[in-house]
């Protein structure tokens, strides 16, 4: 999971981060690469009865959130491009 610096530190993940040793390399759409700051998390989302444990990353600058290939296989989801919503069943 990639989230926005500013929700890493609000969380603060950055009590549980990993060595810089332990951190991936990144590449922006830019061509730009960066340092992924890396720390473990537990992923709780009551709603869909879901709790899984993974790492959680951010770099710099970064505003965006994505989710990981591993939580998206755990979860049903259908997306409304032009209504911009995510109905998760």
């Amino acid at each position: 999971m990639l989230v926005a610096e500013d929700l890493y530190e609000r969380l603060g993940l950055r009590l549980s981060e990993l060595p810089k040793e332990m951190w991936s390399v990144g590449r922006t759409v830019t061509d730009e690469l960066v340092d992924l700051r890396k720390a473990w998390a537990l992923i709780i989302v009551p709603r869909l009865g879901l709790r899984m444990e993974g790492h959680v990353e951010t770099f710099g600058g970064n505003r965006e959130n994505l989710l990981g290939l591993t939580f998206l296989k755990s979860i049903k989801a259908l997306l409304d491009g032009p209504k911009e919503t995510c109905l998760i069943v």
